[in-house]
């Protein structure tokens, strides 16, 4: 009997690195993405499991609130075998070097931050991945269907 085994394409295109110091022009592969939307992911989990659109939509709304706020009361908050999110802060103006510059009137929230955990990341990173380059990529909506492809 065979096993079935899925394996994942990611698409990329090939891209000049910016380059500023007069040397030889580089290139790097950068990532074609698609986004899903957030209606797409819950109809699909709803699909695919036993949880709800409704307990899904509750749930997300939920930290959606919670997770800024206690961001901001300055605890981080991990998720175990997710990773962690946390509050990230910056100086209004860079390079001081006077650390005694940086003060509380220098400071600026700059968003939220996300660390993956370890085992969560290696589920990307060891995943059987295919690459395919696509060059002059035009979006188009996301079918999760044609992101898989089972192979025997």
């Amino acid at each position: 009997m065979s096993k079935t085994t899925k394996r994942f394409r990611v698409v990329y295109d090939v891209h000049p690195t910016p380059n500023t110091n007069g040397k030889p022009t580089t290139y790097h592969a950068r990532r074609i993405s698609q986004t899903m939307s957030g209606r797409y992911l819950r109809d699909h989990i709803e699909k695919t499991s036993i949880i709800s659109a409704g307990t899904f939509e509750l749930v997300l709304e939920t930290l959606k609130r919670e997770i800024p706020e206690q961001l901001l009361k300055g605890l981080d908050i991990h998720f175990e075998g997710l990773g962690t999110f946390y509050l990230k802060i910056g100086s209004k103006h860079k390079g001081h070097t006077d650390p005694q510059a940086i003060t509380a009137r220098e400071l600026n929230v700059e968003g939220i931050g996300f660390s993956a955990d370890k085992e969560f990341n290696e589920r990307v990173r060891n995943a059987p991945v295919s690459f395919e380059l696509v060059q002059q990529w035009q979006s188009k909506e996301v079918d999760i269907n044609q992101m898989v492809v089972t192979l025997t």
